[in-house]
């Protein structure tokens, strides 16, 4: 009885050596590869002219533009043409926003007109931004799109 007693214990205990190993070897072998979060777009990805398609949920026919420069600066045309500088505006690669805003001052459609000024107040809210296939989506603070444009 003893005998059998200890070869059953000697016969658990490689089966649970053998176990083990085999574990080791699954998780070695597990390819799963945990999903990334996407990197927030970058400045420069920004850099070049636009077509701004929306201000805050009014669509704008397809010749308002906004151009954004490497050199910091940028300009816009809608009706009358807008220049000023871009800023970083907090610690995330994707916060900026605009100062030092000039615009010309030529009357024109009052629909443009209308649109224009509320894309002159817009812009002093603008916080950060995304790009979201190929769309530039300018955000206030409470991440609500204020301006979207397309190349």
């Amino acid at each position: 009885m003893k005998k059998v007693f200890c070869t059953l214990v000697a016969a658990a205990a490689l089966t649970l050596v053998a176990c083990s190993s085999a574990n080791t070897n699954n998780a070695d072998a597990d390819t799963t590869a945990p999903v990334e979060a996407m990197a927030a777009p970058a400045i420069e990805d920004t850099y070049g002219e636009w077509t701004i398609n929306e201000v805050c949920g009014t669509p704008v026919d397809g010749k308002a533009t906004l151009t954004l420069n490497a050199d910091g600066t940028f300009g816009a045309v809608i009706c009358n043409s807008f220049s000023g500088i871009v800023v970083q505006r907090g610690r995330s690669i994707n916060a900026f926003g605009f100062e030092n805003v000039a615009r010309t001052d030529r009357m024109g459609d009052p629909i443009e007109m209308a649109i224009e000024d509320t894309f002159a107040q817009t812009l002093d809210s603008v916080r950060h931004f995304d790009i979201v296939n190929g769309t530039l989506l300018l955000k206030d603070d409470n991440d609500e799109v204020l301006i979207s444009c397309q190349r």
